[in-house]
C-alpha cells in the first residue's frame, strides 16, 4: 500500500509508447512502469437524441478512465523526446501512445502476429 501522495495513489501502470523511424517508418514500441498512480473507472449511461443528450433515442454506454501520474524525472515532453536518441529510461504521453493499469509483461512488435497494439488492447 502507497502513501504517496495519498494511499489511493497505489497503482501501477505501463505506459508503450509508440517510435515511429522517419527514415523507414518503421514503429516499435517502449514499455516503461510508473508506480504510484491514481486510477479511477467511471461508467456512464446517457440517452442520445436526435438534438442531444435526452431522454429518448439511442442508449449509450461509456466508460471513463482517470489517470494520474505523479511527477517522475524520468518524464520528458513530448517534443523533446522525440528528438533524444537515446530514448531508454525516459518516457512521455502521447498521441498514440498505450496506457495499461498494472504491470504488464507483454512487448508489442507490429510486426509479429499475436504481438501487435491491437493483440494487446484486445486483451
Amino acid at each position: 500500500m502507497s502513501n504517496f501522495p495519498f494511499p489511493w495513489w497505489d497503482k501501477t501502470i505501463t505506459i508503450f509508447n509508440k517510435i515511429v523511424d522517419p527514415s523507414t517508418q518503421r514503429i516499435t514500441w517502449q514499455k516503461t512502469y510508473v508506480n504510484n498512480c491514481f486510477w479511477k473507472e467511471v461508467d456512464s449511461i446517457y440517452n442520445m437524441g436526435r438534438y442531444g443528450v435526452s431522454s429518448l433515442g439511442i442508449r449509450v454506454e461509456t466508460k471513463e478512465i482517470i489517470c494520474r501520474i505523479p511527477k517522475d524525472k524520468r518524464f520528458v515532453q513530448k517534443q523533446l523526446w522525440r528528438d533524444l536518441e537515446d530514448k531508454s529510461g525516459k518516457f512521455t504521453l502521447a498521441n498514440g501512445d498505450i496506457i495499461v493499469l498494472g504491470r504488464v509483461d507483454d512487448v508489442i512488435d507490429e510486426y509479429t502476429s499475436g504481438q501487435r497494439s491491437t493483440d494487446l488492447m484486445a486483451k
